[in-house]
């Protein structure tokens, strides 16, 4: 938030290279026939059924804005209950080391944010995350994020294999946000799919997600209408200010800034007549006439260097004024004139700029 303060992105084929063609051709045959005789069968294939659609239960979020960052994670992860993905009854004439199954979701979003794809809800600048966690198979493999795919289950013997998992959810934000009702995500799917190795076939099944309605309350700091704007300092003499760096004319002012929330609340002033210089005193306008003076500010009896136009955590000479503010409260400043050499009298004007930071 940027204010101003005047004044101061082979079936062995082997190629069989035999003189005669006609024999070539009758064992590439002869090893088909052998191929297909061995391992293919019609009920070969296990049966895969998906489970019932997982519903997530987000709860309605009450936060403060500021101090979420753009790819910040709003809220707390959600995790569901364990539940059925889907089961798999094998038929018994599957080889372990030619037929597995997996889980996946390839994963197509909107963005990418630390490795994780980023779907979209039904309100602009409100994404999430989503995350499948194995609960009785692939275990101490952790969260698999979206893109993934499971560890491979091997399938074996004439069991039903099901899958139980938890689905996590994280929501970020992705743009703008302001306050917003019935909140959906879109309905997602994880694919189950069975690898038969012998001849390349892919079974899939599907399970869904999908959310209740959920709603959103986004509270934000501001500045207080009664704050200053343009500071007036008095009118001194020459004698007022007898050395280099000596002060005079203090003039108070304040800063009244309300959070609804608990913020941590930064503050950094920046020279609008030189942007990038980081000394502590104001450079005049040029519309100014007095020479040899300038414009110093303090917080607190603290003298203020000046920074960039910046709300960045640990932006250069970046002030904390409440690392824990609820509420209203009233910041004093002062500002006031500084000898910097030969005084000539004359008028003089500065402009600082100040930028509110919420971290």
């Amino acid at each position: 938030m940027k204010h101003s303060l005047s004044s101061l992105q082979d079936i062995i084929y082997r190629k069989l290279r035999t003189t005669s063609s006609t024999t070539a051709f009758s064992i590439r045959k002869f090893y088909l026939l052998l191929a297909l005789f061995a391992f293919y069968s019609p009920s070969g294939f296990a049966a895969c059924t998906a489970g019932d659609e997982v519903v997530v239960k987000i709860p309605d979020l009450n936060f403060n804005l500021n101090n979420i960052p753009l790819q910040g994670k709003i809220g707390s992860e959600i995790i569901t209950p364990e539940q059925a993905l889907g089961s798999c009854t094998a038929t018994g004439n599957e080889r372990p080391s030619l037929s597995y199954r997996t889980i996946a979701d390839p994963g197509i979003g909107s963005s990418v944010i630390m490795g994780k794809n980023i779907y979209t809800t039904s309100v602009p600048g409100i994404g999430y995350a989503v995350g499948l966690e194995p609960t009785n198979f692939c275990l101490g493999n952790g969260v698999y994020w979206v893109p993934f795919t499971t560890c491979k289950v091997p399938v074996s013997g004439t069991t039903t294999a099901t899958f139980n998992a938890k689905l996590h959810f994280q929501l970020y934000r992705i743009g703008t946000i302001s306050n917003a009702n019935s909140i959906t995500i879109f309905r997602n799917n994880f694919g189950i799919y069975e690898y038969n190795l012998w001849d390349g076939n892919v079974t899939k099944v599907l399970t869904y997600q999908s959310s209740l309605p959920f709603n959103m309350t986004v509270n934000t700091c501001s500045l207080q209408s009664n704050s200053i704007s343009n500071i007036t300092l008095p009118q001194i003499t020459s004698n007022a200010l007898p050395s280099i760096n000596s002060r005079a004319g203090m003039t108070q002012f304040r800063l009244m800034v309300n959070c609804p929330n608990n913020t941590n609340l930064n503050i950094t002033f920046t020279d609008n007549n030189n942007i990038g210089q980081t000394t502590n005193i104001l450079t005049p306008a040029t519309t100014s006439t007095a020479k040899g003076v300038g414009v110093q500010l303090q917080y607190n009896g603290t003298i203020i260097s000046f920074g960039p136009d910046s709300a960045e955590p640990g932006t250069t000479n970046q002030i904390v004024l409440n690392s824990n503010l609820t509420g209203v409260q009233s910041f004093p400043f002062t500002a006031s004139y500084i000898r910097t050499g030969t005084v000539t009298p004359g008028t003089l004007s500065s402009t600082a700029t100040f930028t509110l930071s919420y971290q």
